[in-house]
Parts: structure tokens; C-alpha cells; sequence
């Protein structure tokens, strides 16, 4: 079922543009040592190297024929054709292309897409009227006119054709794609509001339009193959057509395999939500009156941030819109030693077994019968069939798929599947069910030989005596029997809860699992998005993982790291329109492009990142997130970038002080350990 694949992508000035269009290499398949993004990243470098770009075809407006010859490969119905921002931008682009605008009108064309689509529709004709007034002068020259006229356009996409965008369900710009993985980040030096291009603008601008689309396959590799894969797989398994699992979204895409009917329900912006009849008892018993009637008529979706915390289980619990979360404290860690272990019990499928087995999904199914069967039932089946033939894993992963994305398009108001009402009834039993779990077993087992660690949307880590497991899991056992979801098991060694949102832990094989920014060092999302934050000052990161885990010297770690890519920062333009580096010996400020990576340096030189803001008629600087005092740009490609030619530059001390201060609360060691049925004040670090 899947199709040949291209990439495309449009460069457009004012009188001139042009279209890069280059085909994906067929692909062997993923070896399986290939685990982290990093192997991941290197793979597609060897399978998709930089010296595809000469097969690349390039058309431009200087060729008169180049409607045609550019369309030629895109209507190929052996190929999908993707790229970054299709839908919002090139296909767009495109269709006026096939619409024979001008290279001229083609411009305009982009600046309605650019600058007057995302204006409230009252300050349109206002922004167009600027946008005329700053291009006065010159062969460019809009008029107001011109510019009403083809806004229609801007909302119009080219369709005779396949494609993919990336940027379905993703977020964040192509650039800090390639900036997280390691790519040459540098843009063109022509300006963008040049005129008049001389063939070397136009030679410099094609060689950038190139390794964007050859940038765009190497992220379509690494991150987005397996999503648009699972796509495929749901198409494929429910009979939708090629072109439904390339250009939909993944919500619509399962909205279509699940036949929803979108519909109006009159309760929809009810706040009091009711307790299936086989939950309510269980709930009634685990859980205080005052709580559940707070949660049962939480005001979550007209007051914005509402929530709902108690005490419970040794634990302060919030109750808000979209998920639970509970910990004893900030700053707590826990290690398993002969007497004492630690454990998660997750619930397997937990919304879908909500939804199916107590009348929270949503109604826009018309048949919760066959939901039940042939889903969720079948994926449960086929998921545990060991001898499962690959036709059958393949079903598996896109019924676990149509699983996974139920819950959220289920309250979201574009989809077919929208039923809020029953969207907020799934969260919020959901919450009373688990946290009805949580105090169940603090109760029953009792808390001189139980800690809850955390408590979360599907599961519950606990802390406890080793002599109680068996307790633990009849009273999970018999949590199954009542509710018919299941409970799964998994041990850990260790845990440190920066708070809520950060935590790491390790289990008894040596697996890490991490959340939040704080000590999370793999880009990759179990979806196919790459995580900034997670890019950021990666070698502290690392060095603070292996002073826990394993006990290395931090110090050490960090002056013996030899990836360059590890000591990165990224430092993006963000919602300011100009980003630049300081200087400390008095040289004008430097602009910067759009995204940008810089290293902590030792030239005092060199100053800071700021971004530039406009507030209240004034331009002002902010410094750029987590950037270091003295930057060293570190924009072209890494990937066989030695670290000798920057040993004298790195500012190894920032790193190490920045490692300390993710293990300590604002320079103090107020951290607290978990031991037997008390929480002590013991530090992770030891300088």
C-alpha cells in the first residue's frame, strides 16, 4: 500500500521562485541494534547521504515551461509527496502555480499566507494596507487591490496530488528539526525581500532549498516513518484509500475507521459528570465523599486552570483538566534495597477499557458493540498471540494506534469523533478510579509498609515492603475483577522526582525512563516529534544520569565527554522578530538566523544570546532560555565534527555548575529520601 516518496519545497521572492522536488531512496530495513535517535540519526546519514542531493530536480520561474514540468512529477500517482508545512504553505504555493500566477502574484500570494491570514479577519485589509505602503517603490509594488483579491487563494490547496505534511500533529518549525538533529543549520545570505537576483542569489538560494528538502527526508526518517507507517497500516486495515492516510491527520484518519458521525449533543458543556454504575460502588468506598463530589463537578472547561487538590495516601493529589498527578514532595527519591522495593502498577489500555466497558465513549460511534470487539478486544488478542504472523503485528500496531488517539479527538471540536461531554466523563472517572486504586492499597497494606511514590493519569508507583507483593497484587487482582481493566507490573531500582512534571527512574535491567526537561536527554516523543528542551546541555544531563545510576564523578564525565553535539544549546528566535549575540568588547550585536546553536565558551568576548521584543512601542532585549553567558556559534554540521578544535573554547566549568544545579534546589541540598515509612532529608549530590 505505501508509495513511492518525494519531498518538495518552495523558495519564493518577488519577481522569482523556485521548486526543489527529490525522491526518497528506498529504504532497508531499520536494523534493530538501531535504538536511540542518535542511531537512529546516523542510520539515515548512511542510507540517505548528502550526495542525493545532485539527483535532486530544481525548477524555477526563469524556465517558461516550468508549470508543467514541475507538476509532472507531483501528480505521479506512484508517489506521495511530503513536505513541512504543506497544507499551510507549498501546497498552497502550488496551486497558484497551477493557476498561473505571476512569480509576482506568487509573492503576494505567500505574504497573504504569511502576514495576513493569521490576523483577525477585521485587520486584514488594515495589515494588507501596511504591507502596501512598506513595499512601495520598485517592480514589486502591491496594491491593496491586489492583495484582497488573492486572499481567497491563501486558503487554497493544490489537490490533484498526494502529499504528507509533517507538520500534522507536530509543532515547531523544520529549522529546529534540523537544529536537534545536528544538521547545518545556516540559511542563504540573499534577502528575502530582494528584487532583482543575480544568478549567484539564484545558485545560493536553490543550494538552501535543496538541503531543506534533504534535511526534511532525514527528519522524515528518523522520526516520521513509523507514524506515517501506522497510518498506512490503519488505512490499510479499515479499506481507506492511499491518499486519506498520507494527507489526514491521524485523528481524522481513525475518525474515518471508526465511521463516526459527527453530531450536536445538547450536553455538551455540562460540568457535573456522572459515575458509571459498575465504578461507583468501588469509588464510593475508596474515596471521601467531599473528593469525588469536587472532581464529579470540577468546572473544567469554562474556568480556565480549574482544579481540585486534597491529601490522599500520604500524597497532595490534583485533580485537573486532562490528567492527575500526585507526589509526597518535591525533591524525593527513593532507592530498593532487601527489605523495601519499588513498583509501578499501570492500567493496560485504561481509557479505551473506560470508554468500552463503561459507557464513556463517545457517541459519535454508532457501534460501541464492535468497538469493543473488533478493536479493543482484538488488539488485546493479537498483542499477546505469540506466533502473531507480520500481517497480524502490523493489525495489532494499528489497532493500538486507533486506541491511543481516541481519547483526544474525542474533545477535540474539529473531529468527527467530538463528544465533550463524554470526554471530560472518561477523565474525570479515569481520575477517581486510579486515585480510588492508590488509597485502596495505602489503606489495605497500611502505610507503616507502603509509601505512594506517584500517582499519574493510568498507573501508580509505590514504595513498599518486599513481604507485601503478593498483597499488592490480589488487591489489583481483585481491582480487575470489579472494573475488567487490567493491571501491569514493573519494577524499578531507583526514582528521583524533580516535582510533578521531572522525574528519572531506573529499573532492575537498567532501562531509564525520564519525563519532563530536567534530566531527559532523548529528542525523540513516543510520537514523531523531537523535544528542544531535550537538546538542550545534553552532557549535564548525562553526567547527572551517571553520577545516580551508576555513581561517576560528574566532573569527570563532563572534561571526558567527546560527542561536540552533547554540549549544544539551541537558542531560537521564538515569538521575537530579531535574535542576536552580544558582544563584551564593544562590537556591534550580530543577528542571528531563526534557530541557532551555540556552546558556552571561555572568550569573554563573546556576550550572550537575546531575543528582540516590540512592548509598548519600545524594542527590548530578553535573554534567550538557558543560554550561557559567552556563546560560540556552533551552526554548520556536526555529525563528524571532532571535539579537539573546541577543547580550548568549551567553558567546561558552565557545564559542570549547570549539572549541579539540576541535582540541587537552588544551591542547597534539600532533597528527601524515602526509607522504610519515613521521608528524610538526604541529598542526592555530594560535592
Amino acid at each position: 500500500m505505501k508509495l513511492k516518496e518525494q519531498v518538495m519545497d518552495f523558495e519564493v521572492f518577488k519577481n522569482w521562485f523556485c521548486n526543489v522536488v527529490g525522491q526518497i531512496p528506498t529504504l532497508p530495513p531499520m536494523p534493530k541494534e538501531v535504538k536511540t535517535t542518535k542511531q537512529k540519526i546516523k542510520w539515515a546519514l548512511e542510507v540517505c547521504p548528502e550526495s542525493i542531493k545532485d539527483t535532486f530536480q530544481v525548477f524555477s520561474s526563469d524556465d517558461p515551461n516550468v508549470r508543467a514540468e514541475m507538476l509532472a512529477p507531483l501528480i505521479n500517482p506512484e508517489y506521495a509527496t511530503i513536505g513541512y508545512n504543506m497544507k499551510g504553505y507549498d501546497a498552497v504555493i502550488l496551486n497558484g502555480v497551477a493557476n498561473h500566477l505571476t512569480p509576482r502574484q506568487l509573492r503576494m500570494l505567500s505574504d497573504c499566507i504569511t502576514e495576513l491570514l493569521p490576523s483577525p479577519k477585521e485587520l486584514v485589509e488594515q495589515n494588507a494596507q501596511e504591507l502596501v505602503d512598506q513595499y512601495k517603490g520598485g517592480s514589486y509594488a502591491p496594491t491593496l487591490a491586489e492583495y484582497m483579491s488573492l486572499l481567497p487563494m491563501a486558503r487554497t490547496r493544490y489537490r490533484n496530488f498526494i502529499y504528507c505534511d509533517l507538520f500534522d500533529d507536530n509543532s515547531g518549525s523544520l529549522k529546529e528539526k534540523e537544529s536537534l538533529l545536528g544538521l547545518d543549520i545556516m540559511e542563504s545570505a540573499v534577502d528575502f525581500e530582494k528584487e532583482d537576483l543575480t544568478e549567484e542569489d539564484k545558485v545560493d538560494i536553490i543550494k538552501y532549498c535543496k538541503h531543506d528538502v534533504w534535511a526534511a527526508m532525514i527528519y522524515y526518517i528518523v522520526s516520521c516513518t513509523s507514524f506515517v507507517g501506522a497510518k498506512l497500516d490503519v488505512a490499510d486495515a479499515f479499506g481507506l484509500d492511499v491518499k486519506a492516510a498520507y494527507t489526514a491527520t491521524n485523528g481524522t484518519l481513525v475518525a474515518r475507521a471508526l465511521k463516526a458521525v459527527k453530531q450536536k449533543f445538547p450536553d455538551e458543556m455540562r460540568e457535573s459528570i456522572d459515575i458509571p454504575k459498575g465504578l461507583k460502588q468501588y469509588i464510593e468506598y475508596a474515596l471521601p465523599k467531599d473528593v469525588i463530589d469536587k472532581v464529579c463537578n470540577l468546572p473544567v472547561y469554562t474556568v480556565k486552570g480549574a482544579k481540585h487538590i486534597v491529601q490522599l495516601f500520604g500524597n497532595e493529589v490534583v485533580y485537573a483538566n486532562g490528567g492527575i498527578h500526585s507526589i509526597p514532595r518535591n525533591n524525593v527519591w527513593a532507592h530498593t534495597c532487601e527489605e523495601w522495593g519499588l513498583w509501578d502498577f499501570d492500567a493496560s489500555s485504561f481509557y479505551p477499557f473506560l470508554m468500552s466497558y463503561h459507557g464513556t465513549l463517545t457517541r459519535t460511534i454508532t457501534d460501541p458493540a464492535s468497538f469493543r470487539h473488533d478493536i479493543l478486544e482484538r488488539r488485546l488478542y493479537l498483542k499477546d498471540k505469540k506466533d502473531a504472523t507480520p500481517d497480524e503485528q502490523r493489525m495489532q500496531k494499528a489497532l493500538k494506534g486507533i486506541l491511543v488517539t481516541l481519547f483526544g479527538i474525542s474533545g477535540s471540536k474539529f473531529n468527527d469523533c467530538y463528544d465533550l461531554y463524554k470526554c471530560s466523563q472518561t477523565c474525570r472517572v479515569g481520575q477517581l478510579v486510579i486515585t480510588a486504586l492508590a488509597n485502596n492499597v495505602f489503606n489495605q497494606i497500611g502505610k507503616s509498609n507502603i509509601q505512594i511514590v506517584q500517582c499519574n493519569t493510568d498507573g501508580v508507583m509505590v514504595f513498599m515492603r518486599r513481604d507485601k507483593l503478593e498483597m499488592l497484587k490480589d488487591i489489583c487482582k481483585t481491582f480487575t475483577e470489579i472494573t475488567s481493566i487490567p493491571i501491569e507490573f514493573t519494577e524499578w531500582k531507583a526514582t528521583w522526582q524533580r516535582n510533578v512534571n521531572n522525574y528519572l527512574s531506573v529499573s532492575m535491567d537498567g532501562k531509564i525512563k525520564s519525563k519532563g526537561e530536567w534530566l531527559t536527554t532523548e529528542i525523540q516523543t513516543q510520537t514523531h516529534k523531537l523535544r528542544t528542551d531535550s537538546g538542550d546541555n545534553q552532557v549535564a544531563k548525562n553526567a547527572c544520569q551517571e553520577y545516580l545510576i551508576n555513581g561517576k564523578d560528574i566532573v569527570e564525565y563532563i572534561y571526558s565527554c567527546q560527542d561536540i553535539t552533547e554540549f549544544v544549546v539551541n537558542a531560537n528566535k521564538g515569538n521575537g522578530y530579531k535574535i542576536v549575540r552580544e558582544f563584551n568588547d564593544g562590537r556591534e550585536d550580530e543577528y542571528l538566523y531563526r534557530c541557532n546553536r551555540v556552546l558556552a565558551c571561555m572568550d569573554k568576548r563573546n556576550g550572550g544570546i537575546k531575543i528582540l521584543r516590540r512592548r509598548l512601542g519600545e524594542v527590548k532585549k530578553y535573554r534567550s532560555p538557558s543560554t550561557p553567558d559567552n556563546c560560540e556559534l556552533i551552526n554548520h554540521n556536526l555529525h563528524g565534527e571532532s571535539i579537539d578544535k573546541y577543547k580550548d573554547k568549551i567553558d567546561y566549568m558552565w557545564y559542570i555548575m549547570q549539572a549541579v544545579s539540576y541535582l540541587q534546589d537552588a544551591g542547597k541540598d534539600i532533597w528527601f529520601e524515602m526509607q522504610a515509612d519515613k521521608i528524610i532529608q538526604s541529598p542526592i549530590y555530594k560535592e
